[in-house]
């Protein structure tokens, strides 16, 4: 083989391992952050990206970076509460992700699946923008994504009306705003203790 010839051919093996490395780092980077509680989805966009505030401090201790075996899917339009709900997770073990409605939940949801995790428990307020808690219930079911997670609902409304919709769904487990962190614990417990409550 001449030497031009040679020079060519490792040229071109260059490029080829270039173009595998770099098709292995964009499938990376589709699922960074999916389940580390860095992920966030806005309507009509897939990207994940970092929902955490600048003025958010981390308490002493905590360490987003520390591995876990919970997830948790926290559906909140209010971001005081919403916020205050991912604190009360991440002390109990859980890495949370955030949606504002249940358009961001589904597509979340969704994220999850094409990344090869799930889900232990989801947590949705009832009142929301774009798509309340009843139309995320409503395609989780129809849908079947991630049929074995259990779901609870937090919300103010705890009207009988909206209290008989829930049991017809299967969701027998609330949290009534205000709220108390030791109630949400205890209901996330009993919610991933009993099968009944599954979506």
């Amino acid at each position: 083989m001449s030497e031009s010839n040679e020079t060519t051919s490792k040229e071109n093996s260059s490029v080829g391992d270039e173009a595998t490395e770099l098709e292995a780092t964009e499938n990376a980077q589709a699922c960074s952050g999916a389940g580390t509680g860095d992920t966030n989805t806005s309507k009509g966009n897939d990207k994940p990206a970092n929902n955490k505030d600048k003025n958010d401090q981390e308490e002493p201790g905590e360490d987003d970076s520390a591995p876990t075996a919970k997830h948790a899917l926290i559906v909140e339009d209010a971001r005081i509460i919403r916020r205050m709900l991912v604190k009360i997770m991440n002390h109990a073990g859980f890495q949370c992700d955030e949606a504002e409605n249940g358009y961001e939940a589904l597509a979340l949801l969704r994220k999850a699946k094409s990344c090869g995790y799930s889900y232990n428990i989801i947590a949705t307020d009832l009142m929301m923008p774009e798509m309340d808690g009843w139309g995320l219930i409503e395609q989780l079911k129809e849908r079947k994504v991630f049929p074995n997670t259990p779901v609870i609902v937090i919300t103010a409304a705890s009207t009988v009306e909206s209290v008989r919709k829930c049991m017809e769904f299967g969701i027998k487990h609330f949290v009534v705003k205000p709220f108390q962190a030791e109630k949400v614990i205890a209901t996330v417990e009993k919610a991933l203790s009993s099968k009944e409550v599954k979506v």
